[in-house]
């Protein structure tokens, strides 16, 4: 083989194994991107996304009702039992069961949180579900309607303003994410 035929075999090697390591490259970056998008919409559909829901469900709910009722008085008087019964009605069939299912998607999905611990406002939350179960069971075992600072005296607050920030950022970054990811990706 002559020296001219040499290097044009040596340079169609080369060409051919460069473009081959190129593809590879290439390849392996975008299945990095897929996989990243993979988890990227599992936070977002298991996790954040329903979190973002039921929250938003909740706070609806909450300043309808907060605008008809006053449900912790004027500052000057204790709710009155009607305020306390109406009260109690939509924590047993509507605040308690969304707040449950935010409780189960934060214990049972804690694999998919952006941290890497549980953010004090997701632990409140959970704190808080749980002092109202045993609130709730307080108030079948009592059968009366007391006003709502006695029986609120030892649950923990639902932390709304920082569970809603919270679920909201995150839920607005991991969509903003999810988009950029996409837009690599094709």
């Amino acid at each position: 083989m002559n020296l001219g035929a040499a290097v044009t075999v040596s340079i169609t090697v080369i060409l051919a194994l460069s473009g081959y390591l190129i593809t590879y490259a290439i390849s392996l970056r975008l299945a990095r991107r897929k996989e990243h998008l993979e988890w990227v919409n599992r936070q977002l559909s298991e996790y954040y996304g329903p979190l973002f829901g039921l929250i938003q469900a909740s706070d609806r709910i909450f300043r309808d009702l907060s605008s008809k009722y006053k449900f912790w008085g004027d500052g000057e008087r204790l709710a009155t039992e009607h305020e306390t019964k109406v009260w109690r009605l939509w924590i047993e069939h509507a605040f308690m069961p969304l707040n449950r299912r935010m409780m189960e998607i934060v214990i049972g999905r804690a694999d998919l949180l952006i941290e890497d611990h549980m953010p004090e406002c997701l632990q409140e939350l959970c704190a808080h579900v749980v002092g109202y179960e045993a609130m709730l069971v307080r108030w079948k075992e009592v059968g009366s309607f007391s006003p709502l600072r006695y029986d609120n005296a030892s649950t923990p607050l639902f932390p709304g303003a920082a569970l809603r920030a919270y679920i909201s950022t995150s839920f607005l970054l991991l969509k903003k994410e999810q988009q950029q990811l996409i837009r690599r990706i094709r």
